[in-house]
């Protein structure tokens, strides 16, 4: 994503930077040799392909976001019932005492026991996991740009029923290196240009 959020942050400069293409063009006038004119049609050719790469650097952020707070919220719901599951046990178990202490049977008293002991401590190891898990899913929520946990989870399941690249973690992959690949010819590219552009002058 770092690369994806830093496409976002260069779009900025690149709407400025956009009109200087035909000054730089024009300064660089009819002596321009051939290698010139290729890298300003080159530098436009990206202008050009910005609303595009902008529309599929918002899709793509929210498709991430998406996938990763499925991810999150699946994790949590793994975590909630292991610990319901621990919370079970241990009370059967508590039950199993409470029903030996009743019949003052001091065997059936000690182990009963053990297993409230033992019970206790399966839980007690569950409640971290799944308290982190809740931790991580809201933490995930808040820098997201969805507002509930059910708008990302719809958001996800459309992408999987609309298939394509962004509904599987390689096809989004390969689209956040298509943006990153971009944004440096694109950085490259108006570099080379404002150095022509100098030479020129």
């Amino acid at each position: 994503m770092a690369d994806v959020v830093r496409t976002n942050e260069r779009s900025g400069d690149v709407d400025r930077d956009a009109p200087e293409v035909a000054s730089m063009t024009t300064a660089a006038g009819e002596g321009a040799d051939s290698d010139s004119d290729a890298l300003f049609a080159h530098l436009q050719e990206l202008v050009d392909e910005l609303p595009r790469m902008q529309e599929l650097d918002g899709r793509l952020s929210r498709a991430v976001a998406a996938a990763r707070l499925e991810e999150l919220a699946r994790d949590k719901r793994t975590q909630d019932g292991m610990l319901r599951q621990a919370q079970e046990i241990l009370d059967r178990a508590q039950a199993a005492l409470d029903r030996a202490r009743e019949t003052g049977d001091p065997e059936a008293i000690e182990t009963a026991e053990r297993e409230v002991l033992a019970g206790g401590q399966a839980r007690g190891i569950r409640i971290a996991p799944a308290r982190n898990a809740q931790d991580a899913l809201d933490e995930a929520l808040a820098q997201s740009p969805f507002d509930a946990l059910d708008e990302a989870l719809t958001s996800f399941a459309q992408l999987e029923a609309e298939g394509g690249e962004l509904a599987t973690r390689a096809g989004r992959d390969a689209c956040a290196a298509r943006i990153a690949a971009y944004r440096r010819d694109y950085d490259e590219t108006f570099a080379a240009c404002q150095a022509a552009d100098v030479e020129e002058g």
